[in-house]
């Protein structure tokens, strides 16, 4: 069958929230209400200007079926979207906002990039049983041309540090680790690996490495 990388639309929010959860598994061991999280998920893909937006999102297609998502852009769009996501987070989540409210500040930090030549590549996933067939491969090459065509010198990532199989993958497809981050919120913890790629040279940005703990308030 053939195989397709499209943009998202805004009401196919119940392919992307499940590929959204297995790009970030470490989400359910701080946010214990899942339903809650879904449904905010859903209300951020579904509209314009956030971080989740579809507007960001990619799916690649096996004939009819969804077997992967990423989800990425350019730094300066962060800066521009990050409070009207925010909001609709907190408005979405209601009280659960304010009792994880450490775990969101802490995750913006986390996942922060300053360089504007840098596209954050925010979450890729291929769901398990199309895993190790070259889905995940196809959409990454896809995210880089994006970036490219966004005139970005590199392309960033975020990784869990116990996730060797896609540290591994990364690797190979020429990404290096530049730094290692600690998560923190109310007891809590996840580590992170930071990891880079040059687009015209393979070398690593200076301005997206780091080393240390992020907390939450």
């Amino acid at each position: 069958m053939h195989t397709v990388v499209r943009r998202a639309s805004w009401e196919e929010g119940d392919d992307f929230v499940p590929l959204f959860l297995l790009s970030a598994s470490f989400f359910k061991s701080f946010l214990k209400d899942t339903g809650r999280l879904e449904r905010a998920l859903r209300l951020l893909f579904s509209r314009r200007n956030t971080l989740l937006s579809f507007e960001h999102t990619y799916f690649v297609l096996l004939g009819e079926t969804k077997v992967g998502m990423a989800l990425g852009y350019r730094s300066g769009i962060r800066r521009k979207e990050s409070l009207r996501t925010g909001l609709l987070l907190g408005y979405s989540l209601g009280w659960q906002m304010m009792n994880t409210f450490s775990f969101w500040v802490s995750l913006g930090r986390a996942t922060r990039v300053d360089h504007p030549a840098t596209y954050y590549l925010s979450n890729l996933a291929v769901s398990p049983e199309y895993q190790r067939k070259g889905f995940g491969k196809t959409l990454l090459a896809f995210m880089e041309s994006e970036a490219r065509k966004e005139d970005c010198r590199w392309i960033a990532l975020d990784v869990e540090k116990e996730n060797v199989f896609a540290i591994r993958f990364y690797e190979r497809l020429g990404y290096r680790i530049t730094g290692e981050k600690t998560l923190l919120s109310r007891g809590r913890s996840t580590h992170l690996y930071r990891m880079v790629k040059d687009l015209l040279e393979g070398n690593v940005s200076p301005e997206c490495s780091f080393d240390r703990k992020v907390r939450g308030i």
